[in-house]
């Protein structure tokens, strides 16, 4: 799809050289370049193997050119569908701060603030998803004189993508039962306290008068719809009136959109009923509880809802007329003076909202 990228230096005079400013022209084929008829077709599977399937990768470009080489046409396209998904489980949050710590039983507990190190969240989360992209471009080239080249140039493309998450978050809170802390205040193991350890009389008493942050359960789910269009058509002359004289003149209009208005999520949060532990085994996080989600309704304490959808529209119009001599290959070998103009337009939009509930 593309014959050649050429890279050159930027001439502003605000960057210095080394910088990173520069313009990159993308060239894609032309049929009278090409000079011939010829054909190219590659198909290719990706083998997805959480979701046990082949995915297609298809992309092909035909070019004609009549005999006389002064029309042609050139048409190219490409279709890519992927899938993919995952899981993992990760300390989330990681805390050096103040903590309630206890130590004996719910019956008979000894409560200190120390500093430490130690986990605050972890997080374990299912995706699951694909992207869908399609492509497809058209050149047209007619040369009515030798000195002449009329060219045509248009393309398309779409990108389909869908994301769905699930996340189950576990906030540890901010006290813990009988830590194993090692030489550098770094918590290697030890359990987070749930109601019921929490609500004891001899608990509940030796943190009266301290902050206590409970454990908590959130589930959070989220889709993730993006679809994403855009296309450029064109128009260029080039005129050779003379060997050493090139005059180009071009003219462009191009449209991109993005989509992604429905970006919908929920989360609801309870407070953990059991114990939460936790240990440090072979530089592996071990995070184990006897909760389940949400079979006590009446311990979900919030919940939220909302959207965070935006789009994108952005249109871009562009004339360009350059006149080009150039001799010799020593001294001054080259003059251009040209002219160019821009008209662009930026469009976004906000579809947000959230709402709380318990």
């Amino acid at each position: 799809m593309i014959a050649r990228i050429d890279v050159n230096k930027t001439m502003l005079p605000g960057l210095t050289e080394g910088g990173i400013g520069a313009t990159v022209d993308i060239l894609t084929p032309r049929p009278l370049t090409i000079g011939k008829t010829y054909g190219a077709l590659s198909v290719s599977g990706m083998l997805a193997e959480r979701v046990h399937n082949v995915r297609p990768n298809v992309s092909g470009l035909y070019a004609w050119v009549n005999p006389a080489q002064t029309f042609g046409m050139l048409v190219a396209g490409s279709y890519v569908d992927m899938r993919a998904s995952g899981d993992y489980a990760r300390i989330s949050q990681w805390d050096d701060a103040d903590f309630n710590v206890i130590r004996g039983s719910a019956t008979a507990p000894v409560a200190t603030t120390e500093r430490l190190a130690g986990p605050r969240q972890a997080s374990y989360g299912t995706y699951g998803g694909g992207t869908k992209r399609t492509f497809g471009s058209i050149a047209i080239q007619y040369k009515p004189a030798a000195s002449l080249t009329l060219s045509v140039d248009g393309f398309y493309t779409r990108l389909d993508q869908r994301i769905d998450d699930s996340i189950v978050n576990l906030v540890f809170g901010n006290t813990i039962i009988n830590p194993v802390v090692d030489r550098q205040g770094i918590v290697t193991a030890g359990t987070y306290p749930g109601q019921a350890f929490l609500q004891s009389p001899a608990v509940a008493a030796v943190l009266a008068g301290r902050t206590v942050a409970q454990p908590q359960k959130l589930s959070v789910i989220r889709a993730r719809d993006r679809l994403a269009e855009s296309y450029d058509v064109g128009v260029n002359a080039l005129w050779r009136p003379a060997a050493t004289i090139t005059v180009t003149a071009d003219l462009s209009r191009g449209r991109a959109k993005g989509d992604k208005r429905f970006d919908p999520y929920v989360l609801i949060g309870n407070y953990a009923a059991n114990d939460v532990s936790y240990a440090l085994a072979h530089a592996s996080p071990q995070i184990a509880t006897s909760d389940t989600m949400f079979t006590d309704p009446a311990r979900i304490r919030f919940g939220y809802a909302g959207n965070w959808g935006q789009t994108v529209d952005d249109r871009l119009t562009e004339a360009q007329l350059v006149g080009r001599w150039h001799h010799g290959t020593s001294g001054l070998t080259g003059i251009s003076l040209g002219a160019d103009y821009q008209d662009c337009s930026k469009g976004a939009g906000q579809r947000q909202f959230t709402v709380r509930s318990l």
